[in-house]
């Protein structure tokens, strides 16, 4: 690795994980709100009341299902930006040739999978929205 890579990779790695942490407290605040959303209001008429009641648990696990997805994807993106930070501090440490070559390589295994992972969360995220913006079920 040459001398600037390692600090760049660093850099916007953990820059990286730290934006993917405030996007799973975001999910969070969006997912809270979207359950208060649908939430049934009282109604004196009891089968009217009913339905609603089982329209909403329905709907309430299918978004919780779907938050669950995005969030899994987002942890795994962030430990994965936190294993390359750490294997690109193990490289820029200078450590035996032997070992140089087994982190240069994790580094990269790490990024490859970092970037695919991104892209499947990323398709994720557009079903979600996409979902929600034809009005369907998610």
């Amino acid at each position: 690795m040459g001398d600037t890579l390692p600090s760049i990779a660093i850099s916007s790695f953990s820059i990286f994980s730290a934006m993917l942490f405030a996007s799973q407290v975001a999910a969070f605040s969006v997912f809270n709100y979207k359950i208060s959303e649908i939430k049934p209001k009282n109604n004196p008429d009891d089968i009217v009341r009913k339905t609603r009641e089982m329209n909403f648990s329905v709907r309430s696990e299918e978004l919780r299902g779907a938050f669950r997805r995005i969030n899994a994807g987002i942890s795994v993106l962030t430990l994965i930006s936190i294993f390359i930070v750490a294997a690109t501090l193990g490289v820029v440490a200078e450590p035996p040739p032997e070992m140089s070559r087994v982190l240069t390589a994790a580094v990269c295994l790490f990024a490859t999978h970092f970037f695919m992972s991104f892209i499947i969360t990323c398709h994720q995220v557009f079903l979600f929205f996409d979902t929600a913006y034809a009005g369907e079920s998610v």
